[in-house]
């Protein structure tokens, strides 16, 4: 929520990035109240039934939906 509050405050919007059904699902009510405002639907590694659910998630709680930025470079 602290880290919510400082996006906000320097004029950005939160989004939480690379969200996994096990470690965030469950905590994006609270921090969609804490005032989040997107997750990342469509990342390269969610099958198509995880961009399902996180879309469904979002639109439920009210969030935007952002896609995975595919102009990044990975490096390996």
């Amino acid at each position: 929520p602290e880290a919510i509050a400082l996006i906000k405050d320097l004029g950005g919007l939160s989004v939480a990035a690379h969200p996994s059904l096990d470690l965030l699902d469950p905590d994006l009510p609270g921090l969609a109240r804490a005032g989040l405002d997107g997750v990342e639907a469509f990342h390269w590694s969610h099958t198509p039934e995880v961009a399902a659910h996180f879309q469904a998630r979002a639109d439920e709680l009210g969030l935007l939906v952002t896609p995975w930025n595919a102009t990044r470079v990975r490096c390996v």
